[in-house]
């Protein structure tokens, strides 16, 4: 829901380097807050290595210098995220000049699993800011299908990723409509991470500057209600698990 009588209720800084938290009012929406987290997201962070401990090596990566960043949101199953980025980076050179949504002049880059078990691969445009939703833990024995952002998959404005399945990103609109982008919480979720898709990013430059809002709540499909997106409910915390529309 938009409204030009949001006003700011609160800043509150989570204990996280980067991370602003402000919670808002919203009209007519009772005892619910939305919330908005501001982050900035280093190149040479790697998803792979979302929640794993210090000392976990992913390729030429390791935790904790180039874990991805963590989202300090409340999250619930169903709630649509609207998350944009700015900012540029570098993965083949020291001038940073890729956007969120990935270079457009290199292929693919695959990031696989690299064996640490539990979180699937992904192939997106190399640059690319990427997510990953996690739950308190990370199931090793569960490995969700790899998603692939090529074609017209990076023009989906609705993305429903499971737990352990990392995702695009990018600027937050689709790529040839220019359409805002909406990711919903899949259940069980806990912790949203963010970093830089390449499967080398020890070398890598720049940084992206990133936003995450509450949208709305998302009904048990995964749709919008009436064709809009609502605010927080306890829906939310009710909605069954949401599967991806990716093969």
């Amino acid at each position: 829901m938009r409204s030009t009588s949001r006003f700011l209720l609160a800043l509150v800084l989570v204990p996280l380097a980067g991370v602003a938290f402000r919670a808002q009012s919203e009209p007519n929406a009772g005892t619910e807050r939305a919330a908005t987290a501001s982050v900035e997201v280093p190149a040479f962070t790697h998803i792979q290595l979302a929640g794993r401990p210090p000392g976990t090596v992913v390729g030429g990566a390791s935790a904790p210098i180039h874990s991805p960043v963590l989202i300090g949101m409340p999250l619930a199953a169903g709630l649509g995220l609207r998350i944009t980025a700015t900012g540029l980076v570098s993965t083949r050179g020291p001038v940073p000049n890729v956007s969120a949504d990935g270079d457009p002049q290199v292929a693919h880059v695959f990031l696989g699993t690299f064996g640490t078990g539990g979180i699937a691969g992904l192939r997106v445009k190399q640059g690319a800011l990427v997510g990953i939703f996690l739950g308190d833990r990370i199931n090793d024995n569960s490995l969700p299908a790899s998603l692939n952002f090529r074609g017209g998959a990076t023009d989906l404005p609705i993305l429903k990723p499971l737990l352990q399945q990392p995702f695009l990103v990018g600027r937050g609109e689709t790529e040839t409509a220019g359409r805002d982008r909406t990711i919903v919480v899949p259940s069980g979720a806990t912790r949203l991470y963010l970093a830089v898709a390449d499967d080398d990013v020890a070398d890598n430059n720049g940084a992206f500057t990133v936003e995450s809002r509450h949208r709305g709540c998302a009904g048990a499909a995964g749709k919008p209600h009436s064709g809009s997106w609502h605010f927080v409910s306890s829906a939310c915390r009710t909605s069954s698990r949401i599967h991806s529309d990716h093969p």
